[in-house]
């Protein structure tokens, strides 16, 4: 799924909403990857810049709202 600001869903969605394990990836090349819960990403799996260097890597960790 891809929005008006060039950022791309690709995962699990649930009634339309972005709901289970997915990525965004958004239009200056950074990604997060986790898990999204009712169109929000919750828990953080990883978060990579456009380079493909990894910001952050914890799949224990809560996303911040």
């Amino acid at each position: 799924m891809y929005w008006t600001d060039g950022s791309c869903y690709q995962g699990e969605w649930i009634g339309g909403i972005q709901h289970g394990y997915g990525r965004m990836i958004f239009p200056d090349g950074t990604r997060k990857e986790g898990y999204f819960e009712n169109n929000v990403y919750k828990v953080k799996v990883q978060i990579t810049n456009n380079d493909g260097e990894m910001l952050r890597s914890d799949p224990n960790q809560v996303a911040a709202a």
